[in-house]
């Protein structure tokens, strides 16, 4: 059982508020490394049509889902180090071995995802998009180490407490992202095959400048690293699950959509790194509820865990609503930035109303995820996700999509569905303070 409520009060107590926005801010710009380059993708390979975006669209759902295991089992690393504060030796350790991690599971990934691109054209509509998708995906999974071994660095330094680093790399991987992506579409010609490889060498150079940033500290990779694996694995295990039942979810939805006509996936594409993008700040405030949270379980200070919940969802809604009333304002203009086809730009109108409501109900849910993550309760958290993922999403999805012939805007609406019964669900297990009668003690605090 956790030890009863302590007395040591933390030094930001008093303003959660603050001290999740002063952790959120730069957390939401190194971010950027992910949705920024979706968002140049999406708008450089819409200019080469429809069929080609909803290639790249496709491919870009898959890779994300192909990694999305390896992106919740190294969220481990944040939290254990988060943890680990004041021991310089046992830091290094799991520094060392998070890298590790990434390695191991970056060369099975890029594996399976060589054997993926073989069969993914299946599910495309037409020829042209199979053929951007075969290529896009072929790719970008050859630098999944690569791409692994920066996100076990952007955690590590998280963990610290320390974002200037990762933010420092992420702008600089997106303007170099930038410019290669428009060398080889534009002037190269490469097509789908050439933004895959831009993404692997921006996030290359990302890697590299955060691997110095940690040289200051330093990384241990001997047999303490190595056992130390286990650790994190049994940390971010069910956070890689929760992230791959989320992700299969989309990834079902897409392959449905994908099948259906170039014109819905092209939508759909535009749609998921518009919300990918416009969620960013709601994850960073998750991603910061984690750590504090974690910081306040570990002093068992649970009045302050209490009080980064609240923070968390006052100001995850109030951004949500911010931006999905921009999203349905402005949706023509927004459409209009990534196509001049109009009958692309009047779906792409439509499916913003429904990604504008599908961002209330997820700012919520991933408050309440990332505290949930914070005090141990990472079990339940993704036994919530698979619920709800599977449960309801792809049966809803492909009902409104398919037979109310409603086509991305249907496959949006149920996503939405599900992040209402998820925050919902999740809201009520934290305030019933189930979390601290059943979990394990701090140390064994999940990501």
């Amino acid at each position: 059982m956790p030890p009863a409520n302590g007395a040591e009060t933390l030094a930001w107590e008093s303003s959660p508020g603050r001290a999740l926005l002063a952790l959120a801010g730069p957390t939401t710009l190194s971010l950027l490394s992910f949705a920024c380059m979706g968002i140049v993708d999406t708008l450089f390979v819409s200019k080469l049509g429809a069929a080609t975006l909803a290639g790249v669209g496709l491919g870009l759902v898959v890779t994300n889902f192909l990694g999305s295991f390896a992106f919740g089992l190294l969220r481990g690393v944040k939290v254990l180090l988060a943890q680990a504060r004041g021991n310089d030796a046992r830091s290094r350790v799991l520094v060392g071995a998070g890298v590790l991690v990434a390695l191991q599971l970056g060369i099975g990934m890029a594996a399976l995802g060589e054997l993926t691109a073989l069969v993914v054209s299946r599910f495309c509509a037409t020829p042209e998009a199979g053929a951007a998708a075969r290529s896009y995906i072929a790719v970008r999974c050859l630098g999944m180490p690569v791409l692994l071994i920066y996100v076990a660095l952007r955690e590590a330094r998280y963990g610290y407490g320390e974002t200037r680093s990762p933010l420092t790399s992420a702008l600089i991987g997106n303007v170099t992202h930038a410019l290669l992506d428009y060398v080889a579409l534009f002037v190269l010609g490469w097509g789908a095959a050439g933004a895959a490889l831009a993404n692997i060498l921006s996030f290359a150079l990302q890697a590299g400048l955060l691997w110095l940033a940690q040289n200051e500290t330093g990384f241990t990779f001997g047999a303490q690293a190595r056992k130390a694996r286990i650790e994190i694995a049994r940390a971010g295990a069910f956070t890689g699950l929760q992230f791959v039942l989320e992700m299969g979810s989309l990834a079902a939805l897409s392959l449905l959509l994908a099948g259906m006509s170039d014109l819905q996936m092209a939508a759909h594409q535009i749609a998921v790194q518009l919300a990918a993008f416009c969620f960013l700040p709601a994850m960073a405030i998750a991603e910061s509820a984690t750590v504090l949270a974690a910081e306040a379980y570990g002093h068992a200070r649970f009045v302050a865990v209490h009080a980064v919940a609240r923070a968390a969802r006052r100001l995850g809604l109030a951004y949500a609503a911010l931006c999905g009333l921009t999203l349905i304002a402005g949706g023509g203009v927004i459409a209009g930035w990534f196509t001049r086809e109009t009958a692309l730009t009047a779906v792409v109108r439509t499916v913003l109303v429904t990604v504008a409501a599908h961002q209330l109900f997820q700012s919520l849910a991933l408050g309440s995820h990332g505290v949930l993550r914070g005090v141990g309760a990472a079990r339940f958290s993704a036994m919530c996700s698979l619920a709800c993922a599977w449960l309801c999403t792809p049966w809803l999805g492909y009902l409104l999509a398919r037979h109310l012939e409603l086509g991305a805007a249907g496959v949006w609406i149920a996503h939405a569905v599900e992040m209402a019964i998820a925050s919902f669900t999740l809201a009520r297990y934290f305030e019933r303070g189930s979390w601290q009668r059943t979990q394990g003690a701090p140390r064994e605090s999940m990501a």
